[in-house]
């Protein structure tokens, strides 16, 4: 009887760890898809873009300090 205690203990175990694990997945893809989504949000340029220079374009023309996209405003 002891040895079908034990596996029953260990099947169980088995069971809910597989659970656990495909718990954890789906709220890691969860947290996966609200991060992309908060960041298309917040972020309205290409999200390709926006990982190759770290920065919006509204924050660029605040750190230049500068209303538009001139050249030679931009220069100065």
């Amino acid at each position: 009887q002891a040895k079908y205690l034990a596996q029953i203990i260990v099947v169980g175990a088995q069971v809910v760890g597989r659970a656990f694990m495909r718990a954890l997945r789906q709220e890691f893809a969860a947290s996966q898809a609200a991060a992309d989504a908060r960041g298309r949000a917040e972020r309205p340029q290409s999200a390709a873009a926006s990982r190759s220079i770290g920065v919006s374009l509204q924050e660029a023309q605040q750190i230049l300090n500068v209303s538009s996209l001139n050249p030679e405003e931009i220069q100065k």
